[in-house]
């Protein structure tokens, strides 16, 4: 048996139509100001605000395989 304790980190990905839905950040700059501080000195090297201008391909509202966007019938 292990000592510590373990974490298993996993990414889901969901098919959606393209074009639907808006962009969805990856993180608050709040959530990345906890982030960096949590993280110690790597605060020194990158702002808030830098992390939380990262590009992400999530969208939030995009229809679900099985559901047609009115525009496309």
């Amino acid at each position: 048996m292990p000592a510590a304790d373990r974490e298993l980190l996993l990414s889901l990905y969901c098919r959606a139509f393209a074009r639907t839905g808006s962009p969805a950040p990856s993180v608050a700059a709040a959530e990345a100001e906890a982030l960096l501080t949590d993280r110690g000195q790597l605060g020194d090297h990158v702002t808030p605000e830098e992390v939380a201008a990262g590009r992400t391909h999530a969208r939030t509202g995009a229809l679900p395989p099985g559901r047609r966007p009115a525009d496309t019938r």
